[in-house]
């Protein structure tokens, strides 16, 4: 496959976490198809083999992100085993619904320790001297619930909201060092997470939501293809930013 020169991440290593499923999955496989040699990050170790070993330039490390105080040896683990680390796509994330009279402070944090705390200490620690390769870029897949409220999404739209507002910082910290921090904002995408949630909650709203969207259900590809344009020298000047893909639905 001839691969545009600027999307080319041939010698370059990129860690995607999230990395067994859904959007994660996606954008690693795509990745490394541009050359890229991806560490992919996930807890489900059987799905990590299997998808590896499809894969030509990879390797994975079984990992719970709920132990933020593990992520800085994880960090040089990974340094030590594959070199500097030129990219990162954070695609963990979890999001159960729980209204506000059932939401207790023990089920926020559960939610903000994956999708945000834990995607702070990672962006920490790989983006030392002696870990990353500059220039870099990181992604983080965020979501419309960021900016658009929802019935019992208050600790997922919370989780999202924060990492959006942190990377505005960060990338002003970063820039100096040449790395570049934004994120993805997806409205429904066809993942196994939606078909779950369709399933177990309020499947009227989501088919009304999935209505709105003028050009239909959002492929896990078309995060990808985003999500590589961002780690690609194609946008060397964008940082500090969201792109919103919503397919219309506004």
């Amino acid at each position: 496959m001839m691969i545009v020169k600027e999307l080319d991440f041939s010698n370059k290593n990129i860690v995607v976490t999230g990395a067994s499923s859904g959007i994660g999955r996606e954008i690693a496989e795509y990745i490394s198809t541009l050359g890229a040699n991806v560490i992919l990050i996930a807890r489900n170790e059987t799905a990590l083999q299997k998808i590896t070993s499809e894969m030509t330039n990879s390797q994975y490390y079984s990992f719970d992100l709920n132990k933020i105080n593990e992520i800085e040896s994880l960090a040089n683990k990974v340094k030590n085993d594959v070199g500097k680390i030129s990219g990162i796509v954070y695609s963990a994330g979890i999001a159960p619904m729980r209204p506000l009279n059932l939401l207790k402070p023990e089920n926020l944090l559960d939610v903000l320790r994956v999708n945000f705390l834990a995607y702070i200490e990672l962006v920490r620690c790989f983006t030392k001297k002696n870990i990353c390769e500059t220039p870099m870029s990181i992604v983080s897949i965020s979501s419309v619930a960021s900016f658009k409220g929802s019935k019992s999404k208050i600790a997922y739209a919370a989780s999202k909201g924060a990492m959006d507002s942190a990377n505005r910082c960060i990338a002003k910290e970063l820039a100096s060092k040449k790395i570049r921090v934004n994120s993805i904002q997806p409205s429904w995408v066809e993942t196994d997470m939606v078909k779950e949630y369709k399933k177990n909650f309020n499947s009227d709203y989501l088919n009304k939501s999935m209505d709105e969207q003028e050009l239909g259900i959002i492929k896990p590809t078309d995060i990808a293809y985003t999500a590589a344009y961002l780690l690609s020298n194609m946008s060397l000047k964008i940082t500090g930013t969201t792109i919103k893909i919503t397919a219309g639905r506004l």
